[in-house]
């Protein structure tokens, strides 16, 4: 549990600060004592780059790859940065060791823009990937993003159009990866109604150990962010699926 110092570093005023805007997938809500510990654990470098202080939680979720919890996220914003954050925590499950969430990410979206750029930066402050939120505003006025060609703007954007037409009327696309590693790429990220996702055992009982209120039968129809990728004029669901808590 985390100590009297990490918790004036980063303080979350009550618990009333980290409900998301009621868009949860199933009636489920991280405990605020697990929260408070995963924000301990954000490296002293990013508090201070970003002078995080005080943070509040406006939403969170879970992913699910191949029935194993993979990281969970929490959307952020504070009282003094003009920015918004979200840290991301990958599960660590060994054999040998406790299974453990440690920091893997901090997301920033520097501006309002629509759509609006975000990017992804490890423990170190190395840039390894960007996105493009918000993508219901994409047009054809291509955003203009350091380190990412005008070609490789315009692919993005015909891509969305081809695979805007291919989705069903419950889903719509919300953002999609542009650059990873330092290398262009096209993978998206579309909201909508699906079953629940495939899970084990394990990975129910550890959500259930980390949240409140938590249940979704197999048959449930679930509001979630799936994974695609565009191949060959077809698209591809992805076994990642991001799960809204409350």
């Amino acid at each position: 549990m985390t100590d009297n110092k990490k918790d004036k570093q980063i303080k979350l005023e009550n618990e009333t600060n980290w409900k998301s805007n009621n868009i949860s997938s199933f009636n489920a809500k991280f405990k605020f004592e697990f929260i408070k510990e995963l924000l301990s654990e954000i490296p002293e470098n990013i508090r201070e780059k970003y002078d995080l202080k005080d943070i509040i939680i406006n939403n969170s979720g879970i992913r699910i790859q191949k029935g194993n919890i993979d990281s969970v996220y929490f959307a952020c914003s504070t009282s003094t940065a003009e920015y918004t954050y979200t840290f991301k925590f990958k599960f660590k499950d060994f054999h040998y060791a406790k299974p453990k969430f440690v920091f893997s990410d901090i997301y920033i979206q520097r501006d309002q823009k629509l759509p609006t750029a975000e990017f992804r930066y490890d423990k170190n402050l190395n840039l390894n990937a960007i996105y493009l939120v918000r993508l219901p505003y994409f047009n054809s006025e291509l955003p203009v993003i350091e380190g990412v060609s005008e070609l490789h703007m315009l692919n993005v954007y015909n891509k969305f159009l081809e695979v805007h037409e291919q989705l069903e009327e419950n889903e719509g696309l919300q953002a999609v990866q542009i650059m990873k590693n330092n290398e262009e790429c096209i993978n998206f990220y579309a909201l909508g109604a699906y079953k629940k996702p495939l899970m084990w055992s394990r990975t129910e009982d550890k959500i259930k150990e980390i949240t409140d209120n938590y249940s979704a039968s197999k048959n449930d129809m679930i509001k979630q962010v799936i994974k695609i990728t565009y191949n060959e004029n077809q698209i591809i669901k992805e076994d990642v699926a991001y799960l809204f808590m409350n």
